[in-house]
């Protein structure tokens, strides 16, 4: 992952992409592209491992389009379904802990 500074040296760059490398860890180690952002897919299903994650995007926020590298259609699915298994969740816990 690029560290504070790094993000900041991409936004002086005045740059129009910003690569953000969403395969698992396994799949990064087969090859990656050096300059791109590693978000664990894991990340998705925690709500503060992705809060700080967003968080790295406010440096470059309306400067750059963000480029989501993945492994494809049928992965982006699995996820989908399994972050809305995740937050639903998360949406019973806190109905359990206001009553």
């Amino acid at each position: 992952p690029l560290a504070p500074n790094e993000v900041a040296r991409v936004r002086e760059a005045d740059i129009q992409y910003f690569a953000v490398d969403c395969r698992p860890a396994a799949a990064r180690a087969q090859g990656a592209f050096p300059t791109a952002y590693a978000l664990d897919p894991a990340a998705l299903a925690d709500p503060e491992a992705l809060g700080k994650a967003l968080a790295t995007f406010d440096a470059v926020r309306g400067r750059v389009h963000l480029v989501l590298l993945g492994r494809g259609e049928r992965h982006l699915q699995e996820m989908y379904h399994f972050q809305r298994a995740a937050a639903g969740e998360a949406a019973r816990a806190a109905a359990e802990d206001e009553s």
